[in-house]
């Protein structure tokens, strides 16, 4: 599939030069299935993912679930799973993008955000007054939903989309604490604009499709990556 999106004609012969670390996919793999042997049971999980990404785009190691012989279904791009307090880092980043600092104080305390939603830290208590520093660290559930109604529903999304989160999000107010669904190469994605000081990170696992006689059909050139976030949010 990637192929045929990069080549209009991929020749009989093809040598396909990939990004994949057989070193590091190996190691996925062997970690994936000890955590889901050791937990897997716990959690009542059955399967898992893990992408893995560097900050130049090359996608080192992707496995996709427990084996592949037994589900060709591919976890780390075709499952959509709610990221949960994963999503909070775009909450932060459309915060710091409209203003506010890692210093900024909010109120930790019971908020009814609509008529019939007031949601509750983990711990089942309330902090009181905050930094926004010590809110995201320790992912308190008001303060990121609090957030999201002062910088706008439609703000947050649109930081999500804006780093790599390719997929349709609904605007509502759970959307603070990651109810809707993306994929794990999005989401991984996403997070690279991050360790990028603002420039999107934009994956690829082709590195070059040559024939059998040598001659480049294809090669991945390094281009300069789109800015998304200044690098003061980043940061």
């Amino acid at each position: 599939g990637q192929l045929k999106t990069l080549l209009p004609k991929v020749p009989d012969d093809a040598i396909v030069t990939i990004t994949l670390s057989p070193d590091l996919q190996n190691m996925a793999s062997e970690k994936l299935n000890a955590v889901l042997d050791e937990k897997g049971s716990t959690l009542k999980a059955r399967n898992g993912a893990i992408m893995i990404i560097d900050k130049s785009g090359r996608i080192r190691a992707m496995v996709g679930g427990r084996d592949y012989q037994t589900s060709k279904f591919n976890r780390a791009v075709q499952a959509m799973r709610q990221p949960g307090s994963a999503f909070k880092a775009f909450v932060y980043a459309a915060a710091m993008e409209a203003g506010l600092t890692p210093g900024t104080v909010r109120v930790d305390e019971k908020t009814w955000i609509t008529k019939d939603w007031a949601p509750r830290n983990y711990t089942g208590r309330y902090y009181g007054p905050v930094m926004l520093q010590d809110a995201f660290a320790h992912s308190l559930n008001v303060i990121a939903a609090k957030l999201t109604q002062e910088v706008g529903q439609n703000k947050v999304i649109s930081t999500a989309h804006k780093l790599g989160l390719g997929t349709d999000l609904l605007s509502v107010p759970s959307i603070a604490l990651g109810s809707d669904e993306t994929p794990l190469l999005d989401l991984t994605r996403a997070y690279g604009a991050f360790a990028l000081k603002g420039k999107r990170l934009d994956p690829y696992i082709i590195e070059k499709v040559e024939d059998s006689r040598g001659e480049i059909h294809y090669q991945r050139k390094p281009y300069p990556p789109a800015s998304v976030l200044t690098e003061r949010t980043a940061e």
